[in-house]
């Protein structure tokens, strides 16, 4: 008698859901770009239609060069090696942001919020790859559920509210 408790399940929203699944997961150029054409919603900075574009037209290409000099008066032997990549758009040099700005929310029936999203990318066997990684996460995470507690205590002012976690 009068023992009564609530639970409270709290899904990601599906657009900040899409984010997580692929979050520092190498895609290929198509994938990546297939992938960004269906979230262009999301992009507020800059405008995804731009990335997009650039992310179409990309080429990536590394000169890897090796130099050995060696020095027959005292022995020495001086090693370089160097690898510099350089990023193509429609044959002009080009340069991925470092960071994208999308407006999602991050719990279902919550507000949408500003995230900073970082973009990478990595030449693998003369492949390009592509991948994002959310700025912050754990703290996006954390205010979003502090967001939500505040909420459902100032809708039940009379009830004590615990919180646990599993």
């Amino acid at each position: 008698w009068c023992q009564h408790n609530a639970f409270l399940n709290v899904a990601l929203h599906r657009r900040f859901a899409a984010w997580r699944a692929v979050d520092d997961k190498p895609m290929t150029q198509t994938q990546f770009a297939e992938w960004l054409d269906a979230r262009l919603r999301d992009v507020i900075i800059p405008p995804g239609a731009e990335i997009l574009e650039m992310i179409q037209w990309l080429e990536a290409t590394s000169q890897a060069s090796f130099k050995s000099v060696i020095n027959l008066v005292n022995g020495r032997t001086t090693f370089a090696y160097s690898d510099p990549m350089v990023l193509k758009a429609q044959g002009a040099d080009a340069e991925l942001p470092k960071s994208i700005f999308i407006f999602v929310p991050i719990l279902e029936g919550g507000p949408a919020v500003e995230i900073e999203v970082q973009l990478r990318y990595r030449l693998d066997n003369e492949k390009l790859r592509l991948f994002t990684r959310i700025r912050h996460l754990a703290e996006i995470l954390e205010t979003a559920w502090e967001h939500l507690l505040k909420g459902v205590a100032s809708g039940l002012p009379d009830i004590p509210n615990y919180r646990t976690r599993l």
